[in-house]
């Protein structure tokens, strides 16, 4: 099981599991860059309501 629910395509709106943040930092040519990486243990298809 690879945690990617079937029928996943660019667009599809989806719900992460376990979502988990790791917060990174490092200093490449004097210039320090920094941001977040998320792992989520699994996505879950996310069904659209209808609009009301």
């Amino acid at each position: 099981m690879t945690g990617i629910a079937a029928g996943l395509k660019p667009g599809v709106m989806v719900r992460p599991v376990e979502l988990f943040a790791t917060p990174w930092a490092r200093i490449f040519n004097g210039q320090l860059s920094d941001g977040v990486a998320y792992r989520a243990a699994r996505l879950e298809l996310v069904a659209a309501e209808a609009a009301q």
